[in-house]
C-alpha cells in the first residue's frame, strides 16, 4: 500500500494530477489544485482505495487532511468523491469547527452536500474523538491561530491565578481581533493581561 508519494507534477487536471516518481507516473485524485505548478516537486500523503477492478490513489498535502478524508468517508452516504470535495472546500480547522458547532449551513455550500448528508456528517461525527486541528478556527474571520500558542498563553494566565472561564473568554476576544502576523506568545499574553486588568 502506498502511504506517500514525492515527485514532479507532470500533468494537472481539474480534480487530479499525474505525479512523476522516478519515471513512473501516478494518477492521483486531489481536492485542491490551485497552488500546484507543472514541473514542481511535491509530496502527497496517499490514501489507496482498492476495488476488484480498480486501484485509486487520493493525495493530500498533510496527513491530517488524509485523516479527515477517512473519517468523512465513514459517514453513510459520503463516498470518496464527496469526501474529497469537502476536504477541497474547507480547511481542517473550519471543518472541525463546523462539525463541533453543528453548522449545517456551511456544508450546504459544498456541491453534492444536501440537507440529509450535512445532518449525517454532523450527527455521526459530532461526538466522536476527532483529531484536534493543528490550527484553531476563529469565527467570522479567515484567520487560523496555532493551538500551541493558545495553550501556552492559557496555561500562563491560569498559573497567575486567573480563572479558566475568564481566560478562555479573554483569549477568544483577543484572538478574534489579532492580526495573524502578530500571533506570537508574548504578544498574545500581553494583550490578554491588558484586557483582564482593564
Amino acid at each position: 500500500m502506498i502511504g506517500k508519494l514525492t515527485g514532479k507534477i507532470s500533468e494537472i487536471f481539474i480534480n487530479s494530477i499525474i505525479i512523476d516518481v522516478h519515471g513512473v507516473g501516478y494518477y492521483v485524485y486531489i481536492g485542491k489544485n490551485g497552488s500546484l505548478i507543472l514541473g514542481e516537486e511535491r509530496s502527497f500523503h496517499i490514501f489507496t482505495n482498492v476495488k476488484e477492478d480498480e486501484i485509486s490513489l487520493y493525495g493530500f498535502a498533510t496527513y491530517q487532511e488524509k485523516e479527515y478524508f477517512e473519517i468523512l468517508r465513514s459517514v453513510q452516504g459520503v463516498g470518496n468523491k464527496l469526501a474529497m470535495s469537502i476536504i477541497g472546500d474547507m480547511e481542517i480547522p473550519e471543518l472541525y469547527h463546523s462539525i463541533r458547532n453543528s453548522e449545517h449551513s456551511r456544508f450546504y455550500k459544498i456541491v453534492g452536500v444536501g440537507k440529509k448528508i450535512a445532518q449525517r456528517i454532523i450527527n455521526e461525527l459530532k461526538e466522536k474523538d476527532l483529531p484536534l486541528p493543528i490550527c484553531s478556527y476563529q469565527d467570522n474571520t479567515p484567520k487560523f491561530v496555532n493551538l500551541g500558542i493558545r495553550q501556552e498563553v492559557s496555561t500562563a494566565l491560569i498559573s497567575l491565578g486567573f480563572g479558566k472561564n475568564e481566560v478562555e473568554s479573554v483569549l477568544n476576544n483577543v484572538l478574534k481581533d489579532l492580526d495573524i502576523s502578530e500571533a506570537k506568545i508574548e504578544k498574545v499574553l500581553e494583550m490578554c493581561l491588558k484586557k483582564i486588568r482593564g
